[in-house]
């Protein structure tokens, strides 16, 4: 066997210090690539024994399944003991995998809960829900109850694997845990071997995000609905609902903070920015070539050549950037979608106030369009002057109760504060649609930030955006016109 020899030379040694031996650089190399190399064998041999004897250890679990007794949190801490392994030496794409099965063996277990072979046994509801709910009825909620010191989607808020070893542990949290460490492995990938940041998984992040958080909220909806019909004459929906809805938006907050990144640092668009996106939906009409146009225009004009080379090497670079879409693009489609998620929330928290916003707003009766003169500027400034102090009116004493996130609770202060922080959240959107190149999101985005300009008295603005917009969807209703005939579903 191999051994390994520590020779210490005594600092006192007067003769060792004035009489050093040359080094011996060569053989002193290669001597410790080899020790380096022999300890990685070692490592890895003991490591592909460990997880040799969890794979074991796992199928014979596996293949007790349908026995009495089998217990599926027992399981799932050997399986995730294996996932971790895998994440501790850098197999990060393995743990992933582990991750995701774990998850769908999960699932499989909750869908045959009522399986009298099953004899896991969930807690009813969260414990931290129920403390929430309670102290909502007594005020004590604090406004950042969820937010950077205290992430409502967290491998390490809870020692969860103690609790999933004692079977102590609510659907909600077992669900929560597994998220998280998915999250986890996640950004490890995306931080890569160099300097470099690896967007393809922030992206897969945000998607699985995306479509987690609602399923989360439903289980959140879900303890809330346990807890007050195990509570004695307490039927507070309004309450509820508020702690769901503060619930998403700050774990769509949180989502969106982990996969920040320089990369898609950019200022909002600007008039020439839309003016770039917007250019081939400016005119319904083709231009007009006239042979009777005078000889200056006829000068003027760009070579018909030229132009249709660039039309066609603009088409070129754009069908090449569907096929390979970057890690950039991807990402920040999927931090639009969350913060499109998280103004769909805000929406349904003013709702409740009574108080509609865009195009909620336009739709009712209040909400026509009026013709307003520009020059007016007096006028809009008073009635932005009174928006600004006049309070949200809820529809009963108790519409903030319950409201747990920062954001939410500065939003419904003030119609002004709704307005700024509804039209915050559009802005970003946008941007981040300009980022990827979504071009119908971002016309679709465009015209709800023109809305809410209207709504909000900045009537110049909304002329502005309006302006852009109106031509895209002019034309729209013109090809949808065209191909309706065309079927003859117009005499």
């Amino acid at each position: 066997p191999d051994r390994v020899a520590q020779v210490i030379v005594s600092e006192n040694d007067d003769h060792q210090q004035q009489n050093p031996a040359p080094p011996i650089a060569n053989a002193n190399k290669e001597a410790w690539d080899d020790v380096i190399m022999k300890l990685k064998a070692l490592i890895l041999a003991s490591f592909d024994m460990r997880v040799g004897q969890y794979e074991e250890d796992i199928r014979e679990k596996d293949a007790q399944r349908a026995l009495p007794g089998w217990n599926f949190c027992t399981f799932f801490v050997l399986k995730e003991g294996l996932a971790r392994g895998f994440e501790s030496v850098g197999l990060l794409d393995d743990a992933l995998a582990g991750y995701e099965e774990l998850d769908v063996e999960l699932d499989s277990i909750l869908a045959s809960k009522d399986d009298s072979r099953v004899t896991d046994s969930f807690l009813p509801y969260t414990q931290e829900v129920k403390d929430v709910y309670d102290a909502a009825h007594e005020a004590d909620v604090e406004p950042k109850l969820w937010g950077a010191d205290n992430k409502p989607i967290s491998s390490t808020r809870k020692n969860f694997r103690e609790l999933i070893m004692a079977n102590n542990v609510s659907v909600l949290d077992f669900k929560t845990y597994v998220l998280a460490r998915k999250l986890n492995v996640l950004l490890r990938m995306s931080r890569g071997t160099g300097d470099e940041e690896d967007l393809l998984p922030l992206a897969s992040l945000s998607l699985l995000a995306s479509s987690e958080i609602p399923n989360l909220a439903r289980m959140v909806r879900g303890d809330l609905k346990h807890i007050r019909s195990t509570s004695e004459g307490d039927d507070d929906d309004i309450v509820a609902e508020n702690i769901v809805a503060s619930w998403m938006f700050s774990a769509a907050q949180q989502i969106l903070m982990d996969t920040e990144t320089t990369y898609l640092a950019q200022a909002a668009p600007l008039e020439s920015s839309f003016s770039t996106t917007l250019k081939e939906k400016q005119s319904v009409y083709p231009k007009r070539q006239s042979s009777l146009s005078s000889p200056t225009s006829s000068r003027n004009e760009p070579n018909e050549a030229q132009i249709l080379f660039e039309r066609l090497k603009g088409r070129s670079a754009a069908d090449d950037a569907a096929k390979v879409k970057s890690g950039k693009d991807a990402l920040a489609v999927e931090r639009a979608n969350l913060v499109l998620l998280q103004r769909r929330i805000m929406a349904s928290v003013f709702d409740r106030f009574g108080y509609s916003i865009g195009w909620d707003a336009a739709r009712s009766k209040s909400g026509q369009f009026t013709s307003v003169a520009l020059d007016n500027e007096d006028e809009s400034e008073a009635e932005t002057a009174a928006t600004s102090t006049e309070t949200l009116q809820p529809s009963g004493p108790v519409n903030a109760v319950g409201i747990c996130n920062q954001t939410l609770l500065d939003a419904v202060e003030s119609k002004q504060r709704a307005q700024d922080a509804y039209e915050s959240l559009t802005s970003q959107a946008l941007d981040l649609f300009y980022v990827s190149g979504q071009e119908k999101s971002f016309e679709r985005v465009l015209a709800d930030l023109a809305v809410l300009k209207y709504q909000a008295g900045d009537y110049a603005g909304a002329v502005t955006y309006f302006s852009k917009i109106i031509p895209v969807y002019t034309q729209l209703d013109r090809k949808s016109t065209r191909l309706n005939s065309s079927h003859g579903y117009i005499s």
